[in-house]
């Protein structure tokens, strides 16, 4: 059965997600989240021992609302192939990171703080149940190409659009949370990050 949350613990993560996306993860501290909840940081720790078991909860939120392209609709009725479906997505998909970089910027202090050894930290069973199960637009045009051959028949219809998005996220994330150093020092930023994205796109085409 999946984990219930009281309500004091949706404050405890609202609160927290606030501060994740103004101040950045690794900057909030367990007793700012406590002062603005109203509650003792004791009791707070009974609900949550560290900023990362209360991130779980907020990160499948944070991937999904990135992940859907509702902004801009994609024009259904031109008949576009799975192939073009999907190169639309993408490029909407891009732009939606880099104009949501305090997101973008949580998604990469969660990583690093979960690999850096928060290893008594169990994932709460809502977060493993959704990431096992996340199909998004990205699965179900790359899907649509396949079947219509507009995209390669021997590419995994799963893990290649899932590749798709890692790497679109971890160059803004490695570009455009430094995007002055790279405008800087290369003269381009959110270009690297788009190029790359065609490059791929170009090789799964049929």
């Amino acid at each position: 059965m999946a984990e219930e949350l009281s309500p004091l613990d949706r404050k405890i993560i609202q609160v927290a997600k606030k501060s994740f996306l103004e101040k950045g993860m690794i900057k909030t501290e367990m007793k700012q989240i406590a002062k603005e909840v109203g509650i003792s940081r004791s009791s707070l720790y009974r609900h949550f021992p560290n900023t990362l078991s209360i991130a779980f909860h907020i990160m499948p939120e944070m991937l999904n609302e990135l992940m859907t392209i509702c902004d801009v609709k994609i024009d259904e009725s031109r008949h576009l192939s799975g192939y073009e479906l999907f190169a639309t997505y993408m490029h909407m998909f891009v732009e939606k990171l880099c104009n949501n970089l305090e997101k973008v910027r949580f998604i990469k202090e969660f990583d690093t703080l979960y690999n850096l050894g928060e290893k008594e930290i169990t994932p709460p069973e809502n977060y493993s149940i959704w990431m096992d199960n996340t199909v998004g637009q990205h699965i179900t045009y790359f899907k649509i190409g396949i079947n219509d051959g507009s995209i390669c028949q021997k590419l995994d219809e799963t893990m290649s659009p899932l590749t798709f998005l890692f790497t679109a996220l971890s160059m803004t994330e490695h570009i455009m949370l430094r995007e002055e150093n790279y405008l800087r020092e290369h003269g381009a930023a959110r270009q690297f990050v788009n190029n790359a994205v065609e490059f791929m796109l170009q090789g799964i085409r049929a």
